[in-house]
């Protein structure tokens, strides 16, 4: 969401990933882990598929130039 072309919403400044296979499935799985603080206890956590993990990675790649 953007407010007057700025980017709002929560921001993550800490992550953890752990990759493992999924429960309900026999297939590879990435589990992103992101805190506002390192310290705070609130955590949202995403569970991908690898192929899912490879594009954020290519976007997230893209978006920051690499």
């Amino acid at each position: 969401m953007k407010i007057d072309g700025k980017i709002s919403g929560a921001i993550f400044r800490n992550s953890e990933v752990e990759v493992g296979t999924s429960f309900t499935k026999n297939e590879g799985v990435v589990e992103i882990s992101l805190r506002a603080d390192i310290n705070y206890n609130p955590t949202n956590t995403y569970v991908l598929s690898y192929a899912c993990a490879k594009r954020l990675v290519e976007q997230i790649r893209l978006a920051l130039d690499y």
